[in-house]
């Protein structure tokens, strides 16, 4: 148990992928907060350590096939997996949860005034996730693909590459911004709990709204924990000179 509480959320999610749903379910934020303990992240979360931790035991005995898959691939592959599986995911379901949003102000609004807060909080989170996910395809994604595929280092690489960790400290601090936003979604929601004067539409605009949050946590922990860490590794072997071949 001492053992458990003293890891931290990164190396638990490590373990096993499938603890990020076991925190979400209790509020415990590992997406921004990775290296925070399992006892201080309960603490900050007013959640019982005691309840949790024979659920993280379960959890960490079972196989972890997806975190090994992402863990295997090239950063380059994992920039590629990122852009496939998870920005279009975000491009393609905006749109949707707009329609949703709006719609539901239109009808539930009057009794529901917290929707309009909503509305406005996921239409400020589209704008920032669009240039956000432009500023990564554009200008990160690129730079780490260029390290990936030159791991033998050419003696200017310092030159054309530059500094990996400005546009990675950047794109943390706008995850960081997302997370605080949709933990305010999140509490406007009472953690999606669907109203009991709640039609279909309604139900399907919070589960959507939901996963949406789900997936974009995934998403962000993906990157902050695996990509960054690993790029900024690269990297400073690289200007060490210390890849093999060079």
């Amino acid at each position: 148990m001492e053992e458990l509480a003293n890891s931290s959320l990164d190396q638990i999610i490590r373990s096993n992928y499938k603890t990020m749903q076991l925190f979400e379910k209790y509020n415990i934020d590992f997406c921004t907060n990775g290296q925070m303990s399992l006892a201080e992240a309960c603490q900050n979360s007013n959640a019982d350590i005691s309840l949790i931790a024979p659920e993280v035991d379960e959890l960490m005995l079972l196989s972890n096939a997806e975190l090994q898959f992402l863990n295997e691939l090239t950063l380059d592959n994992l920039c590629d997996y990122i852009e496939r599986r998870h920005h279009r995911y975000v491009t393609e379901n905006i749109p949707f949860l707009q329609i949703k949003l709006s719609r539901l102000c239109e009808i539930y609004g009057q009794n529901h005034p917290e929707l309009f807060k909503i509305k406005n909080l996921f239409s400020e989170a589209a704008e920032h996730l669009a240039l956000h996910m432009k500023k990564e395809e554009h200008i990160l994604f690129p730079r780490i693909e260029r390290m990936a595929k030159y791991q033998l280092a050419l003696p200017e690489y310092h030159l054309e590459f530059g500094d990996v960790q400005n546009p990675i400290r950047e794109m943390a601090n706008e995850h960081h911004e997302e997370d605080t936003r949709f933990k305010v979604i999140s509490e406007l929601t009472h953690h999606y709990d669907i109203p009991p004067d709640a039609c279909t539409t309604f139900r399907i605009g919070y589960e959507s709204l939901r996963e949406f949050e789900q997936d974009l946590r995934k998403h962000m922990y993906i990157e902050n924990n695996i990509l960054f860490k690993k790029a900024v590794e690269m990297e400073e072997e690289l200007l060490r000179g210390q890849w093999k071949g060079r």
